[in-house]
C-alpha cells in the first residue's frame, strides 16, 4: 500500500519539458556540451548578487545533468529509483550521497522505491526530450533508443504502459505516454505513432466521465495533480500530431478546476480534491511546508487548454500568479519542493514579463547553486572522481519516493524552461538591435 501512495504521488506533476501553451516550436536540438570541470567558487549560501548566468552556461549544467542520467541508466533501458547507484558506470568515482538534509551522507538516503521504475524512466526520457535529444541521432541516441524500447516493451495491448499491480498505476502511464510523445514529436518515427497514439486512448477513457482523473480508470473521484498530468500528457501527444478531440477532456478538466478553485481571504485558492483544499504529501513527509502547488497547476492548465478570457488578466489567474510569485524556491530544511519549483517554473514562463522576470532567476540561481560538481564542497570534482557530479541531492519532499533519479530529471526539466528563455530572450534582444 504504501508503495501504490508513493508511485501516485511522485509522478503527479512530472512534466513536459518545453511545451507551450501557445504551441511555441519545438524545442532546437543543441549539440551536448561537456563540462569541463567545476566553477572555482561556488559558495553554499548564494550571495544576494550573483552575476547573470548566460544561457550557454545553463546548456553545460543541463548536459551534466543529463549525463549523470545516461551513466546511471540499467542496460536493459530502464532506471531504477532505487537501484541507480548499482547501475553506475563511474566505477571508480566515490559516492558522497546527500550533502544537506535528508540523512547526509547516509548511502540510503538519496533513493527512492522500486516500484517507480517506469515513471523515472519517463522523467529521464522527458528530460532528454526537452533539450531536444531523440533515440535517432545526437550523443544521447543510444541512451534513448534503450529507454524507448523499455517503455515501448512494457505497453499492454490496451495500451497501457506499465503494470497494473499497483492501485494508480495510470500515473505511470500517463508519464510514459506522456514522455512518448515528446520524442515521437522530436523525431517523426512512426514505429512511435501507433504506440502514443494507444497510449492517448487508454489515458481518454480513463478519465471520469463528464470530470476528469484519478487513481484507475473511471474511478469515480478525481484530483487535481493527476488531471494536471493527464492534460500535459495530452497537449504534447496533440503537439507532436496525434490527432484526436481534446474538447471533451478538457471541458471535463476545467469543469474539476472550476470545482476545486473557491475566493479565500487570502486570494483564489485550488485544492487538491477539496474546494480550495491544500496538496498532497507524503505520509513520510508531512513536516515539509505547504506551497501554492496546485494554484501553479491551475494557472499552467487554464493557458494550455486555452478557454477564452483565462490569461494573465484574468483575476484567478493574476491572484494565483501573485501566491506563486511569493513562494520562492529557498534551499532550506523543509521547504524545498522540486514538484512545486517545476510547475511554478512552466507557470511563470507561460504568463512571463513580470513574473519571469521574478521568478526565473531565482529558480535558475537556486538549481545551479545546489547542483552537484556545482558546489564549493564538490570544488574541484569531475564526472570521473564523483558520482553524484551533474546531479541534484534527494531532499526534496518527494525525494523518499522517487530518489536522485527523480530529483536530477525533474530539476533538468526546470532548468531546460530557464534555458529556452534565455535562449528566447537572447534572440529578441538580437532582432531587436
Amino acid at each position: 500500500m504504501r508503495a501504490t501512495l508513493v508511485a501516485a504521488v511522485i509522478l503527479l506533476m512530472a512534466g513536459a519539458g518545453q511545451i507551450r501553451a501557445d504551441g511555441a516550436p519545438s524545442r532546437p536540438k543543441p549539440k551536448p556540451e561537456s563540462p569541463k570541470e567545476a566553477p572555482k567558487e561556488a559558495p553554499k549560501e548564494a550571495p544576494k548578487e550573483q552575476p547573470k548566468k548566460s544561457p550557454e552556461e545553463s546548456a553545460v549544467r543541463i548536459t551534466a545533468a543529463l549525463e549523470w542520467l545516461r551513466d546511471h541508466q540499467n542496460f536493459a533501458g530502464h532506471w531504477s529509483a532505487n537501484q541507480f547507484g548499482d547501475d553506475s558506470i563511474r566505477k571508480e568515482a566515490r559516492k558522497t550521497y546527500n550533502l544537506d538534509f535528508g540523512g547526509p551522507g547516509k548511502e540510503s538516503a538519496d533513493k527512492g522505491w522500486q516500484a517507480l521504475e517506469v515513471g523515472v524512466t519517463s522523467l529521464a526520457v522527458l528530460a532528454f526530450a526537452g533539450a531536444g535529444h531523440d533515440h535517432k541521432g545526437g550523443d544521447f541516441k543510444e541512451t534513448l533508443r534503450r529507454a524507448v524500447l523499455s517503455l515501448r516493451r512494457s505497453q499492454g495491448n490496451d495500451g497501457c504502459i506499465g503494470s497494473k499491480d499497483e492501485d494508480q498505476f495510470v500515473y505511470a502511464h500517463a508519464a510514459a505516454t506522456m514522455a512518448l510523445a515528446e520524442v515521437y514529436g522530436l523525431s517523426a518515427d512512426n514505429a512511435l505513432k501507433a504506440v502514443v497514439e494507444s497510449g492517448v486512448k487508454f489515458l481518454l477513457e480513463a478519465r471520469n466521465p463528464g470530470k476528469a482523473w484519478r487513481y484507475g480508470v473511471k474511478p469515480g473521484d478525481n484530483d487535481t495533480s493527476f488531471t494536471g498530468w493527464a492534460v500535459l500528457a495530452l497537449k504534447s501527444a496533440k503537439l507532436a500530431g496525434i490527432e484526436f478531440d481534446t474538447k471533451e477532456a478538457f471541458a471535463g478538466a476545467a469543469s474539476w478546476l472550476d470545482e476545486m478553485t473557491i475566493e479565500t481571504k487570502e486570494g483564489y485558492k485550488t485544492g487538491y480534491n477539496t474546494p480550495g483544499g491544500s496538496q498532497a504529501r507524503l505520509r513520510s513527509a508531512q513536516e515539509f511546508e505547504l506551497n501554492p502547488t496546485m494554484e501553479a497547476i491551475n494557472v499552467t492548465l487554464r493557458l494550455f487548454m486555452g478557454d477564452k478570457g483565462w490569461d494573465a488578466r484574468h483575476k484567478v489567474i493574476a491572484s494565483q500568479a501573485k501566491a506563486v510569485g511569493e513562494c520562492k524556491p529557498a534551499w532550506e530544511a523543509d521547504k524545498i519542493d522540486f514538484v512545486y519549483w517545476w510547475w511554478a517554473t512552466l507557470a511563470m514562463y507561460q504568463l512571463g514579463d513580470k513574473h519571469w522576470e521574478s521568478w526565473g532567476p531565482a529558480i535558475e540561481k537556486t538549481l545551479m547553486t545546489y547542483q552537484r560538481g556545482f558546489r564549493v564542497e564538490d570544488k574541484g570534482t569531475t564526472a570521473a572522481n564523483l558520482d553524484e557530479y551533474g546531479s541534484w541531492d534527494a531532499v526534496d519532499a518527494w525525494s523518499t519516493a522517487g530518489g536522485r533519479v527523480y530529483a536530477t530529471a525533474l530539476n533538468a526539466l526546470t532548468l531546460e524552461i530557464v534555458d529556452r528563455a534565455g535562449r528566447t530572450y537572447k534572440r529578441v534582444k538580437t532582432e531587436e538591435k
